[in-house]
């Protein structure tokens, strides 16, 4: 702390000026007692976690929230953002002709399918990806905490 003092401090308005600072200034500088037993050690990890999980939920959950919503949205699943509903397709149009009717359905519970596997392969992939996130966070408090 001495030498931080002798060469200048924390603030400095220029070369020859230098500005006081408390001790308060200092606690940042600070190291924390050294856990000399297993519970100290066990204590100390654990409060890491903790400031460090506090900092991570202090980032504001909007933007994470605004970027999910707009992936849902990309696969018609989040269907509460629009404001006009979108017409179904009439099954049995004023044809007499029975074939092309059944062939139109058929072709329709096909497509209906495809997209219903294509929007259950983007949840999967979601659902994965938040998985590998929640991983990554984890391996990353650990890491920073020091195990």
């Amino acid at each position: 702390m001495e030498t931080i003092r002798l060469n200048g401090g924390l603030k400095r308005n220029n070369e020859k000026e230098i500005t006081n600072f408390s001790d308060d200034e200092m606690q940042g500088f600070q190291d924390e007692m050294l856990a000399l037993t297993d519970n100290q050690i066990a204590i100390q990890k654990d409060s890491k976690r903790k400031i460090i999980e506090k900092a991570i939920n202090e980032v504001p959950y909007r933007a994470n929230e605004e970027w999910e919503t707009q992936l849902l949205s990309k696969g018609n699943i989040n269907k509460s953002n629009e404001k006009i509903i979108t017409p179904l397709p009439v099954l049995f149009p004023d044809d007499d002709e029975s074939g092309n009717s059944i062939e139109r359905i058929n072709e329709m519970v096909s497509k209906i399918c495809l997209q219903r596997k294509k929007v259950e392969m983007r949840l999967q992939a979601l659902e994965k990806t938040k998985i590998d996130l929640e991983k990554s966070k984890a391996s990353l408090i650990n890491k920073l905490i020091g195990n």
